[in-house]
């Protein structure tokens, strides 16, 4: 059944086209996701499709009596409603048909069969026709699906909250659960996964595959595309496209489509060129015709010239040489005093607070060829390690270690930036060259690499959109030529294209990556080991993020309190050359200074590094197993004890550096 049907529908804003004359349509359990760059309108055809917004022509038809779900980018809810109230809302027309029966049922009482036969009648009709209607809502146990789908969002302690008390992500999430609480026949949804963790996403891609009704969404997480779209509109200036099948299927026929066009346009392109070249020598006697022809060809030059589709290339370097550990973190720990909402509170009052553990005992290092992704749930502390890392944060306890050769090219979540109110041109910095790696760009070349033309690098930086904003900061961040790029959710407010031009550009890039990211898809392409976290510390889990799920899921008895060591190496230049911090509790023991080698504690020193040597080795064939997607789908019964002999190899190998450390900061004494 055709629940939506668009026809001829035309949209402006003043001169400015945004779409022109598109056709679709949606049917009764489809799952369509509309794709596209920022700015081509597809926000607005939502807006239009709900009534927010009237179109400057064209036709919207609808089934009779459709009920239609809409969750927006931005959230509209009451301060002082808690989210129980602000998603009980969404069913008060279930709430007003229980009410009715309820009333019915207790006038049938009253009701004498023998005299009032009609009217009882009557009222059971009317009453079944309640509980059908009740029963089609899902609305007998509307209070349990209330609380179960604010708990699945992670909501669970903040149920009873007033809203104004909670974050941006946490309001999203009470607009989502009143979205879907609703169970309309068609729902719209506009990036439904932001702010979501992955158990929640993970819930909502279950609720929605076994959602009857229709869905058209918008979102660029490809991973939840994958999931649930079974159609793809593909937005562009021209107009609308729709591709039956999968978002792989969708990318790959892109593909094929592109290069067919290439070749198409290269060859059109030679014959004008040739033709051009013709018409400039053409003699006198076919001046006049010449002339005629020359203005077509050069105006079709122009044309092409302009129609010419731009794409994001970014140019990246691996950075200098790296030390055998880029950076090493043991037993930090950081708490935090929580401050009420409704009501400020001292510094000198906040001092004397009890902490609350924000993260303990985390531990985690950093190797060549590490491209480390972070995960966990909202809140858990992913961004504040970050910010600790790279020393934006002081810790409370345990010590970090970075190598003098490391160079760190930090990306935070934000994107404010100080020089909000200069030119794009003047705020990138006041050499009108970049070097990346060995090759020298102009600013204005470079920049436009991001697809930042003329016109937006004169523009103040306030001016621009989320995606260009995000683009300027990451161009920003790989001018530095770091080894070790330490990124946080890169992937905000950026379109597709430019996703994929990101997660190219870090496949190829040979330094180091620790990024914290919420796009599953983005994990999958460039992280070759998983950093969760699980109960306020760290696990380590070898291969993607589909690998790391198949452990997750499969591995039974394995402690998730038992950290993930971090590697050592025998080789240890870098602990001899590094740059410390640390911060921990007093300690009451007096240093007593270090004392010259035995000759057996010398014979000692040798043999751990052999043994160091053996144990890595041993941990590498391990991470080989355990990076093979046959274990999980062959011998997952083998998962298990991979894990704890990881676990117990890693363990012993940090054992054995502590030892060799230990001597070999005491071989030259006399």
């Amino acid at each position: 059944m055709n629940l939506l049907n668009v026809q001829n529908l035309s949209m402006s804003f003043g001169d400015h086209i945004i779409f022109d004359d598109v056709d679709f349509a949606i049917d009764e359990g489809e799952k369509v996701a509309l794709m596209g760059p920022n700015g081509v309108g597809k926000t607005t055809l939502f807006r239009i499709l709900i009534g927010k917004y009237q179109a400057d022509a064209g036709t919207i038809a609808m089934q009779n009596d459709i009920r239609i779900g809409y969750l927006s980018q931005q959230t509209d809810l009451a301060d002082d409603a808690t989210p129980r109230d602000m998603v009980a809302q969404a069913v008060s027309e279930v709430r007003r048909l229980i009410d009715d029966y309820e009333k019915i049922s207790a006038s049938m009482a009253d009701f004498d069969p023998s005299t009032q036969a009609d009217v009882l009648d009557d009222a059971i009709m009317e009453q079944d026709r309640l509980r059908r209607r009740i029963e089609a809502s899902g609305g007998w146990d509307w209070q349990r699906r209330v609380d179960e789908v604010l708990g699945r969002l992670g909501l669970a302690e903040y149920i009873d909250t007033p809203v104004k008390q909670l974050s941006g992500g946490q309001r999203r999430r009470v607009a989502l659960a009143h979205t879907l609480i609703e169970v309309p026949d068609l729902l719209l949804m506009d990036e439904p996964t932001n702010h979501l963790d992955p158990d929640a996403v993970d819930w909502l891609e279950s609720w929605l595959r076994q959602f009857p009704g229709g869905v058209l969404l918008i979102t660029h997480d490809r991973y939840f595309l994958e999931q649930i779209a079974d159609r793809i509109i593909e937005a562009t200036p021209h107009g609308l496209y729709s591709h039956p099948g999968t978002y792989k299927e969708f990318i790959t026929r892109k593909l094929k489509r592109i290069e067919v066009e290439r070749t198409t346009k290269a060859r059109q392109a030679k014959s004008l060129d040739d033709e051009h070249e013709w018409l400039q020598r053409g003699v006198k006697a076919r001046a006049r015709t010449s002339k005629s022809r020359l203005d077509e060809v050069e105006r079709a030059l122009s044309a092409r010239r302009d129609t010419i589709e731009q794409h994001i290339d970014i140019p990246i370097a691996n950075g200098p040489s790296m030390g055998p550990h880029l950076l090493s973190a043991r037993g930090l720990y950081k708490g935090f005093v929580p401050q009420p909402a409704d009501r400020d509170i001292s510094p000198a009052l906040l001092q004397h607070m009890p902490k609350q553990t924000l993260i303990e005992d985390v531990s985690i290092s950093v190797v060549p060829g590490d491209k480390i992704g972070i995960v966990g749930p909202n809140g858990c502390g992913k961004s504040t390690l970050l910010k600790i890392l790279t020393g934006q944060m002081r810790f409370d306890a345990g010590t970090i270690e970075v190598d003098e050769q490391t160079v760190i090219g930090y990306l935070d979540q934000s994107d404010a930036m100080e020089d909000a109110e200069m030119q794009v041109y003047e705020a990138f910095g006041e050499s009108d060259y970049v070097w990346i790696g060995d090759t020298k760009f102009h600013k204005r070349d470079y920049l436009g690499r991001y697809l930042f033309d003329k016109p937006l690098l004169k523009s103040q930086v306030k001016t621009l959109s989320g995606g260009q904003r995000r683009r300027l900061r990451i161009a920003q961040v790989i001018a530095q030529n770091a080894n070790l790029l330490v990124l946080d959710e890169p992937t905000n407010d950026l379109d597709i294209e430019s996703l994929r031009a990101l997660e190219e550009a870090l496949t190829e890039y040979k330094g180091c990556l620790l990024v914290v990211s919420h796009d599953r898809y983005f994990l999958n392409t460039v992280c070759n080991s998983i950093c969760a976290f699980e109960d306020r510390k760290l696990v380590r889990y070898w291969g993607n993020y589909d690998t790391y799920r198949a452990q997750r899921d499969t591995v039974a008895g394995v402690d998730p309190n038992v950290l993930q060591k971090p590697r050592a190496s025998k080789n240890t230049s870098s602990k001899k050359s590094s740059k410390k911090a640390s911060s921990s509790r007093p300690s009451s023991a007096p240093d007593e200074g270090p004392k010259k080698l035995s000759w057996k504690e010398q014979r000692r020193l040798e043999a751990l590094e052999v043994e160091i040597e053996a144990c890595e080795a041993d941990i590498a064939k391990v991470e080989a197993r355990l990076a093979d997607p046959q274990l999980y789908a062959k011998d997952a019964d083998k998962v298990a004890p991979l894990n704890r002999q990881h676990h117990e190899l890693n363990a012993r190998l940090e054992e054995l550096f502590e030892e060799w450390q230990e001597l070999e900061a005491r071989r030259d004494v006399k």
